[in-house]
């Protein structure tokens, strides 16, 4: 008994001092989680009210693909419906930065007008943050807000009004 003791001792030291190889890179991870919100007050208008934060994780830098948009789909073209008739647009759509590590040579949005930048009749936008040569430092829990403004709505009647909006990376090789 005391000698498998033993040997399993020298096993164990042997192979601590072995030096261990370079461990692989990380793989890419290239995530963007939304969250929407609930209990707007629609019986007046709203004026840069949050409407969804976004958490964007990119850790790709250039040569492995750090060159990334992130590509926000509009449902129903920035109005909130309810059901298929009616609607209360939105005049307004604004997004910022509320916290995070945005990558190193990347444009930070700042009041950025998605609202007038649509594209695809109205129901899509891109951001496009990397510029020229995309991120050297990788994006980490990089929080922005929407920002939604609308008029007091005629003709509505209470219910469930929303906008579904659907947010992914694209990488640009």
């Amino acid at each position: 008994m005391q000698k498998s003791i033993i040997f399993c001792f020298f096993l164990i030291a042997f192979l601590s001092t072995q030096s261990p190889a370079e461990a692989p890179p990380d793989p890419p991870q290239r995530t963007v989680q939304g969250q929407g919100v609930i209990g707007l007050d629609f019986a007046a208008g709203g004026n840069n009210v949050q409407v969804a934060l976004f958490v964007i994780n990119v850790n790709d830098t250039p040569g492995v693909g750090g060159v990334f948009d992130v590509k926000f789909e509009f449902t129903n073209a920035c109005r909130f419906m309810n059901g298929t008739t009616l609607a209360i647009p939105m005049t307004d759509l604004v997004w910022n930065k509320l916290g995070g590590t945005l990558g190193t040579g990347l444009t930070e949005p700042a009041n950025d007008d998605i609202f007038n930048n649509r594209v695809s009749g109205g129901t899509v936008y891109y951001w496009k943050p990397t510029g020229t040569g995309g991120q050297t430092s990788s994006t980490v829990n990089y929080i922005v807000e929407l920002k939604a403004t609308w008029d007091k709505p005629a003709g509505v009647i209470a219910g469930f009004y929303y906008e579904t909006i659907t947010a992914t990376i694209e990488m640009i090789y």
